[in-house]
């Protein structure tokens, strides 16, 4: 995928089971590329700044969100995509990061006003609402304010199960927390990780597919790995 020199990539994702594989850009549009197709790239222009993240609902890959310095997520359906999105949600500052769960029920957001914020995606379901869009099921305040100097959080989902995510932490002592969603969609803090070799802000964190493992990282490029007692004995 080939862009102009004035624009830059920023979010990616992929269709399970698929060579589709969506990009999202500094100009507010995200590109599709598929290179079994003739037609191997399809451009939309979706925001008016850039999009940070661009994610596929695992669960109907028709529908995917898009998460925007402009403060809003918006979903779109790319069989019918048009001016406007299905659905928009403001929110109060820039949107560093918004992804459905692993089975599509919920989408996640991260924003610079301190929130982290749930949907459950059958809500969204009820109809099409633009506007300042459908409430969360759930908020949590969680300090965002990572500053222009650290990569801004977003959250990522644990593949193996569809009720937690790992987001990045301002607290100190440095940590790295994990969220849980339970039955009524209500956010609640898991686990803080921490140790002595953290001393730093960890911005970006992915939990493994597989093992009871994540990894963390800093700014400088220092990556930490954490796991259970169980994997550390496999």
């Amino acid at each position: 995928v080939r862009i102009t020199d004035d624009d830059s990539f920023y979010g990616m994702d992929a269709k399970k089971g698929s060579s589709v594989v969506y990009v999202s850009t500094l100009s507010g549009s995200v590109i599709r590329t598929d290179p079994r197709e003739k037609k191997s790239k399809q451009e939309w222009s979706l925001h008016e700044n850039k999009i940070f993240t661009v994610s596929i609902n695992p669960g109907d890959t028709n529908y995917f969100c898009t998460a925007s310095l402009d403060r809003t997520v918006r979903i779109w359906d790319e069989r019918n995509i048009k001016k406007k999105p299905i659905h928009q949600m403001i929110h109060g500052l820039c949107v560093s990061g918004a992804s459905f769960s692993p089975n599509g029920r919920h989408i996640v957001s991260c924003c610079n006003d301190c929130r982290l914020r749930v949907w459950r995606t059958e809500d969204l379901k009820k109809g099409t609402q633009i506007d300042n869009g459908p409430e969360p099921a759930s908020s949590l305040k969680h300090d965002t304010r990572t500053g222009r100097w650290l990569t801004k959080f977003k959250c990522e989902w644990d593949p193996k199960q569809s009720n937690a995510f790992v987001v990045g932490s301002m607290d100190q002592p440095r940590c790295v927390e994990v969220y849980g969603v339970n039955e009524g969609s209500k956010i609640s803090r898991i686990m803080r990780l921490r140790d002595d070799y953290v001393g730093s802000v960890q911005s970006v964190n992915l939990f493994h597919p597989t093992l009871n493992a994540l990894l963390s990282a800093n700014s400088s490029g220092r990556c930490h790995v954490w796991t259970s007692a169980e994997v550390k004995e496999a």
